[in-house]
């Protein structure tokens, strides 16, 4: 995971949109999985294959409703876990 990061876009706070990249520095395709949430609810999920050398970048957008803050849980197929709060 190179970069996240999470931008309200409603005026009355409602929506928002989370930025993701996540690179693959192997020599070979990695299937990535990507959720969003907030709280305990997930608000958006990606899987994604990341070329070898490769970069995915996303604009997810997901509703901004309550106080919980945002998390991303990336999960690699080689049973990785990265787990990054804001």
């Amino acid at each position: 995971l190179t970069a996240f990061d999470v931008t309200t876009v409603a005026t009355d706070g409602s929506r928002a949109e989370v930025y993701v990249a996540a690179a693959n520095f192997s020599s070979t395709a990695q299937s990535v999985r990507l959720t969003v949430t907030r709280g305990a609810a997930v608000v958006a999920t990606r899987t994604v294959e990341i070329g070898a050398g490769e970069t995915y970048r996303d604009v997810m957008a997901v509703p901004s409703a309550g106080d919980a803050p945002a998390h991303i849980l990336a999960v690699v197929q080689a049973k990785t876990h990265i787990n990054k709060a804001l």
